[in-house]
């Protein structure tokens, strides 16, 4: 890798405790703009993506002070922008990156993923994979997270591009509200469940979502995992079915911002329910299966992040205890945008504050056993 100097280092470390471990909170990464998402490397260096359209590397625990190039320019602006960024399954043979980001043009906005080869600090052999067809004049509700299942095939969220109760996610002829499964160079597989469906888009493999920031694959089950989420309360955490109807606008357990109900029926017939959810909201916007030996209670246990509410969160899978959930780092008071870990266990999380004028500044932090 090549070695330019670092633009910061840690600059922190505090121990919050839980109830099942002491945790030591290190920041290895300050003054980044607006982090959106991160992906670890084989050797452990991390990419992150700042909304403004920037992708960062961080090398040896410290931030290099020269962005990534080769990418599409996609400036942010509300939440348009570089969004999630993801690892080729084989990425260790060729190197592909996968990008989620805005395009905007005379017909509004809407989602792209770019696929590219990491060559040192330049992105090569650039290549559009997917534009979603879910263009609208407002730059809300991207979704955008990438993800690849045990047998490399490829899973995109496209919001429902908003406002609450936008019925095109329940439309098969449009992208919005849905999860679209690809080859991983963007052809369309043969047993998609509507591939045969007069009028659908043949990408669709799900429907009826609102904003899925969050997707993963369980390396239990073998099931795409996906976070949605909510309007005011009704946060959801789903697993995703081929050609399966989530429900989105038609029931919900959440309320518009400015309070009324979405719907009085939660729950319908023919549509799936959450797996789990949150009234009221905390904002998810990512998740992991954690399963790595740093925290061994928290093993074979989901972490979601809540941006709304400030935390990271552990919910057991199995089971309906009253100590199922445990929100963790409150104290920090900070955005949690996304989370991962690393091949010992120790788990990464972007955190934002919003600065006023200033715009949205980030941290990269590490979470290690205090003990």
């Amino acid at each position: 890798m090549l070695v330019i100097p670092p633009a910061a280092g840690a600059a922190d470390s505090q121990v919050i405790p839980s109830l099942n471990h002491d945790i030591r909170i290190t920041t290895l990464v300050d003054g980044l703009e607006s982090p959106w998402a991160m992906a670890i490397l084989p050797d452990g260096d991390l990419l992150i993506t700042e909304q403004p359209g920037r992708v960062r590397l961080v090398h040896d625990g410290e931030l290099v002070s020269q962005a990534i190039e080769g990418m599409p320019e996609a400036p942010g602006r509300l939440h348009s922008g570089y969004m999630d960024i993801a690892l080729h399954p084989n990425f260790a043979e060729n190197q592909l990156v996968y990008l989620a980001h805005s395009r905007i043009n005379d017909n509004g906005s809407t989602l792209v993923v770019t696929r590219a080869r990491l060559d040192d600090m330049r992105f090569t052999n650039v290549e559009e994979i997917f534009e979603a067809f879910a263009w609208e004049p407002r730059e809300l509700n991207y979704g955008s997270r990438i993800a690849f299942d045990g047998e490399g095939y490829l899973y995109i969220t496209i919001g429902d591009r908003g406002p609450d109760g936008e019925p095109k996610a329940q439309d098969l002829a449009y992208h919005n509200g849905k999860t679209v499964r690809l080859h991983d160079d963007g052809r369309v597989p043969a047993d998609n469940p509507f591939v045969n469906t007069p009028g659908a888009l043949p990408e669709i493999f799900s429907y009826g979502h609102r904003n899925q920031q969050g997707l993963m694959l369980n390396p239990v089950t073998g099931e795409m995992w996906a976070s949605e989420h909510g309007p005011r309360g009704g946060d959801e955490v789903n697993i995703l079915k081929a050609g399966a109807n989530y429900g989105w606008p038609v029931v919900s357990f959440g309320r518009t911002y400015p309070g009324e109900l979405i719907t009085d029926e939660p729950m319908k017939a023919g549509m799936e329910p959450p797996r789990w959810f949150w009234v009221p909201s905390i904002g998810i916007s990512d998740i992991i299966y954690y399963d790595g030996d740093a925290f061994p209670e928290w093993k074979n246990h989901l972490i979601v992040t809540g941006m709304s509410g400030m935390m990271l969160q552990t919910v057991v899978l199995e089971g309906r205890a009253s100590r199922e959930r445990e929100s963790l780092l409150t104290p920090l008071m900070a955005e949690f945008r996304d989370v991962d870990a690393d091949a010992a266990g120790n788990i990464y999380a972007l955190v934002r504050r919003h600065t006023g004028q200033e715009g949205i500044s980030g941290k990269l932090l590490k979470l290690e056993p205090a003990d």
